[in-house]
């Protein structure tokens, strides 16, 4: 499970920990730029979202997130820390340009983000049973058309698309 995310945000480096009170995560917007929108929902926090900080790939792909309007969105960031089969954290680092995929979840006025995690590849599964799911974007085109058409949210699968020459 992903503990914390550390992130550029506005020139400040910030980390974002599930245990916080409102933990906030960068997202990027259609015009390429960021903003921050609330991580997850823990047991003490009001709200109708599901509690948790992550969804598997599986569970949207399967249909069991439609009812809060799904919509994917991508995190910047510089690291994550995650929990391995043990309880002992490992970090998790980033190429330039990668991006966490995430889950942006509405239901009525409240609006959280979720980690998307996916089954880790085949060197780190004996050590971790899921793994956010990271985007290679270096070369994604951010506007309006290609983040809000050509991302399936049902499949959720980003379609990149190069950069004109």
């Amino acid at each position: 499970m992903c503990k914390s995310i550390t992130y550029i945000y506005k020139n400040v480096e910030y980390t974002a920990n599930q245990g916080d009170a409102r933990p906030m995560l960068p997202v990027r917007l259609n015009n390429g730029k960021t903003s921050r929108i609330l991580w997850g929902r823990g047991p003490d926090q009001p709200g109708e979202l599901p509690f948790g900080y992550t969804v598997p790939l599986t569970d949207i792909r399967a249909g069991k997130w439609a009812e809060f309007a799904p919509r994917p969105l991508l995190v910047p960031f510089k690291s994550f820390t995650i929990d391995d089969r043990h309880g002992q954290d490992g970090w998790g680092g980033t190429a330039d340009g990668n991006h966490i995929q995430a889950l942006l979840a509405t239901l009525g006025r409240e609006r959280r983000l979720y980690i998307v995690t996916i089954q880790p590849d085949l060197a780190n599964q004996m050590r971790f049973e899921h793994w956010p799911r990271t985007v290679a974007t270096k070369h994604l085109r951010w506007d309006e058309k290609q983040l809000n058409e050509t991302v399936n949210p049902m499949l959720y699968r980003v379609k990149l698309t190069p950069p004109a020459s």
